[in-house]
């Protein structure tokens, strides 16, 4: 685990590495240049990566994957606080990182690995990066990708099984859709299903299943991690789906269910 300071200009202080995070006043500064670290996460979220560092011991997270890479901040965050064997990093857009490109560079690190062009939704694609670069077992994964349902449920049903035993899966901006705006401030994207349903989906599993999510956790409005539990679950593996607006929901089956 590498100590960091916190910046009066807004910053996280890594003995390698100076990253800006988003004080709410600075992204026209900082967040499309590709000369300092940005990454567009407000200091609760840095809070909340700290407590996840700590719930077990020194070098548990040695497997990260980060779905959502953007500017490379975040990614450079990770591999800063968590000091993995291994970070590797998925996003749909095919167009280079210089930021992140340069951070590699500098600390000469063959411990990250950014897989651009990939869809969230690729269930193959991901369970390939998982293989390749991870050994098939992940520690940590942190989805701060699209934000929309189907998506964000695509990469949870391609991950989650492989999310070792006390392993951290963090869903990041999921209450984008309920939260209070400015007036006159457009919608994320109105057209797009929020991942609501997914949460209710999550607690329906550790309903039926609590062996397989050990604990949910929702520290703020803006993130949950769960902690996974010992239940093996087969690669075909499939969340329930919540049915009904008024939240009816009928018996549910577990064809999924790994035979033991």
């Amino acid at each position: 685990m590498a100590d960091f300071s916190l910046t009066k200009d807004g910053a996280i202080l890594f003995p390698n590495a100076k990253i800006y995070y988003d004080t709410g006043t600075n992204l026209a500064a900082f967040g499309e240049r590709d000369d300092v670290f940005f990454m567009h996460k407000r200091l609760a979220y840095i809070r909340v990566y700290q407590q996840i560092l700590g719930l077990h011991p020194a070098n548990f997270f040695q497997n990260i994957l980060e779905v959502g890479v953007f500017r490379g901040g975040g990614a450079i965050f990770l591999h800063q606080l968590f000091e993995p064997a291994m970070l590797a990093c998925v996003d749909v857009t095919k167009d280079p990182i210089p930021t992140l490109d340069r951070y590699m560079r500098e600390q000469n690190s063959q411990s990250i690995h950014l897989h651009l062009g990939l869809n969230q939704a690729d269930r193959d694609g991901l369970q390939r990066v998982i293989a390749s670069d991870l050994q098939s077992t992940v520690d940590l994964v942190v989805d701060d990708a699209s934000h929309f349902y189907a998506e964000t449920r695509a990469t949870f049903e391609a991950v989650f099984p492989q999310l070792r035993n006390g392993g951290i899966y963090v869903i990041e901006d999921w209450g984008w859709a309920h939260g209070k705006r400015p007036e006159g401030k457009p919608a994320y994207a109105p057209a797009k299903k929020s991942p609501l349903p997914l949460i209710t989906e999550l607690l329906i599993l550790h309903a039926s299943e609590p062996n397989a999510i050990e604990d949910i956790h929702i520290p703020f409005h803006g993130m949950m991690y769960l902690v996974r539990g010992r239940a093996p679950l087969a690669p075909s593996f499939r969340l329930p789906r919540a049915e009904g607006a008024s939240g009816g929901l009928r018996r549910l089956a577990w064809p999924w269910r790994k035979r033991r």
